[in-house]
């Protein structure tokens, strides 16, 4: 199997002549090849605030990775949070640090990530 580290787009997103179409295309594609795509397509992981949670039913989630005041579902797929972590890679393997430094990488899921970078996306 094909490791996945260090995958990123051709186009650095922030660099000088970069431009965020052919980024968004490569980005695209390069997790499509990887079959992928859906975690900046739709909220794969569904991130629950624990301030919400009953403290006595806190047992039936799971802690969030990154971010002590999240939880998921008990129910998530291992699977799932892992492929979140990998397209959260790719995306930070294909930005510059000025875009890195306003995200919040460890906290956020990659299709907050991406929704972030769509709203920004004056480059």
């Amino acid at each position: 199997m094909e490791e996945q580290r260090n995958k990123s787009t051709k186009t650095i997103l922030g660099e000088p002549n970069s431009n965020f179409k052919i980024w968004d295309d490569e980005l695209y594609n390069l997790l499509s090849e990887l079959d992928l795509e859906h975690h900046i397509e739709r909220e794969v992981l569904k991130r629950i605030d624990k301030s919400t949670i009953n403290p006595s039913n806190i047992h039936k989630y799971r802690p969030a990775k990154g971010d002590k005041t999240k939880v998921y579902a008990l129910d998530t797929p291992d699977e799932d949070i892992k492929n979140d972590i990998k397209v959260k890679n790719i995306i930070f393997n294909s930005i510059n640090n000025e875009h890195k430094l306003s995200l919040n990488c460890k906290g956020d899921t990659a299709y907050d990530i991406y929704k972030t970078l769509l709203k920004e996306k004056k480059f």
